[in-house]
């Protein structure tokens, strides 16, 4: 139970520094002229790989805690599973 709880406000605690990690990677996308967002079938291609991970919580990533409607539309972003990486950073 009380292993459950400390997970649990580690995850709430870390939410922030990967918003602020993401929002960072985007600004830098746009001042540096790259694309910001991918096209509608990669981003489908995404939401069906999340849908479709056992770490998906609902409509956020079990991993970091993002939005999955946002986190798969950025460019800029990858899955976070460090282990079993599902799909990678859009170059265009």
């Amino acid at each position: 139970m009380w292993s459950e709880w400390m997970y649990s406000i580690a995850r709430i605690a870390w939410i922030p520094v990967t918003f602020s990690k993401a929002v960072y990677r985007v600004v830098r996308a746009a001042l540096l002229g790259r694309t910001i967002y991918v096209p509608f079938e990669v981003q489908a291609e995404r939401m069906a790989t999340c849908s479709a991970c056992l770490l998906r919580e609902r409509r956020k990533c079990g991993v970091c805690g993002c939005k999955l409607m946002f986190k798969t539309s950025l460019a800029s972003e990858e899955c976070p599973d460090l282990s079993n990486r599902q799909w990678d950073k859009y170059d265009g």
